[in-house]
């Protein structure tokens, strides 16, 4: 279970590293460039390890699924989302993400949920609420819940996506492929089409140039470090940690986790930046904290 939190801490710490790295590079341009780094990395340690196979021809094709969903649609979305969108939404999205996973797993894999498991998932949900009536203005807190513009449409997509790739991820775990061959097929794969999307809506006068700062030394090493940064927790560590977790725990629930997220992203911020935690905060943890106790004892039981 520890491993768990240590998944949602190391999570928060790439959204402060992903949100500098914006500022220097196009989003869709420094999604490819990390993806195709990091999937880099991981490709040769797979080959290396010899667990670089292809079992089965048809398998491929799910590679190919899982890549998309799992990487190109979640990342390009996101990225191009965010700076449009406010946190507050933004957060209540992300945690839509156990929502999600849950509805593919009942609707798509005829997978069964109990009672205990969807009050769970509904008290994680709610949970999150505090935060939001916080950081909104309560006149204008019912407005902009429910109003959608297309930067939030494709968000809210992306976040689907993301549930929907690691279910396909964990269905090519199922057929024991290591974790350090589908994460670096998955984030090659997407990076290099991710960097043709960039190529091409770049040509089409939609994205801006690849590199956004003149190359001064100082700079580009600073900028290294922290894309290399973000590489080895994001791209090598969490996916793989991840990836080694849904062995041992549902997708529903791991998806129900990560709303751990945003409340270590607080700390943090309390930690580094002298950001204050009020008591939404506060109540937030521990609603959310009692979700996922809930959640796990299910599992446990079942």
């Amino acid at each position: 279970m520890w491993l768990i939190f240590i998944l949602g801490m190391a999570l928060a710490s790439t959204f402060t590293l992903a949100k500098d790295l914006v500022q220097y590079f196009d989003p869709i341009f420094i999604v490819g460039l990390r993806m195709i780094i990091g999937g880099a990395i991981l490709l040769v340690w797979s080959y290396l390890s010899g667990t670089f196979v292809l079992r089965k021809k048809s398998d491929l094709w799910l590679f190919v699924r899982a890549s998309l969903f799992h990487i190109f649609l979640s990342y390009v979305l996101e990225f191009c989302a965010l700076p449009y969108v406010a946190s507050s939404k933004s957060a209540i999205f992300f945690n839509l993400s156990s929502f999600f996973t849950a509805g593919i797993m009942v609707f798509g894999y005829g997978a069964h949920l109990s009672a205990k498991k969807w009050l769970a998932i509904a008290i994680g949900f709610v949970g999150f609420i505090p935060l939001l009536v916080a950081q909104v203005p309560q006149e204008e807190l019912l407005s902009n819940l429910f109003s959608f513009s297309f930067p939030e449409i494709f968000l809210l997509v992306a976040v689907f996506s993301a549930a929907l790739g690691w279910i396909l991820v964990k269905d090519l775990i199922d057929l024991n492929y290591s974790t350090w061959h589908i994460n670096g097929f998955c984030m090659t794969f997407s990076g290099l089409l991710a960097i043709l999307t960039w190529f091409i809506s770049y040509k089409m006068g939609y994205s801006g140039n690849a590199i956004n700062f003149v190359p001064e030394t100082e700079l580009v090493s600073g900028i290294a470090i922290r894309l290399f940064s973000l590489i080895f927790i994001s791209n090598i560590f969490c996916y793989n940690l991840y990836g080694f977790l849904l062995q041992k725990y549902s997708a529903t629930f791991l998806s129900l986790s990560m709303m751990l997220i945003p409340l270590f992203g607080a700390i943090f911020g309390w930690y580094f930046l002298g950001e204050a935690i009020s008591v939404y905060f506060v109540l937030t943890l521990i609603i959310t904290s009692g979700a996922l106790y809930l959640f796990y004892q299910e599992d446990l039981n079942t």
